[in-house]
C-alpha cells in the first residue's frame, strides 16, 4: 500500500509539473506574440519616421525659397496693397 501511495504522490507530483510547464509556456508563447506584434509597430513606425524626415526635408527646402523670394523683390518692384498682400501671404505659408 505505501508502494502504490508513493505511486500516486508521483503521479501528482509529475501532473503538476505538467501544468506548471503548460502554464509557463502558454505564458511565453503569449509575450513573444506581444513582443513581435511590437517589433512589427516599431518597425512600422520606424519607417514613417524615414518617410517624414525625406518630407520634412523638402518642406525646409520650400520654406527658404519662399523667405528668399520674399527677401529677393524689393519694395520698389511693387508697392502698396499689392505688397502688403503678398508679404501677408508669403508670411502665413513660412
Amino acid at each position: 500500500m505505501a508502494q502504490e501511495e508513493d505511486k500516486a504522490k508521483e503521479a501528482a507530483r509529475k501532473a503538476d509539473i505538467h501544468a506548471s510547464v503548460d502554464r509557463f509556456k502558454a505564458s511565453y508563447d503569449s509575450k513573444m506574440a506581444s513582443h513581435r506584434a511590437n517589433a512589427q509597430k516599431l518597425e512600422r513606425l520606424k519607417a514613417a519616421k524615414r518617410s517624414l524626415q525625406g518630407e520634412l526635408h523638402h518642406f525646409d527646402s520650400y520654406k527658404k525659397e519662399f523667405t528668399n523670394l520674399g527677401r529677393s523683390l524689393t519694395t520698389s518692384q511693387f508697392k502698396g496693397t499689392r505688397r502688403d498682400k503678398f508679404d501677408k501671404k508669403l508670411e502665413e505659408i513660412t
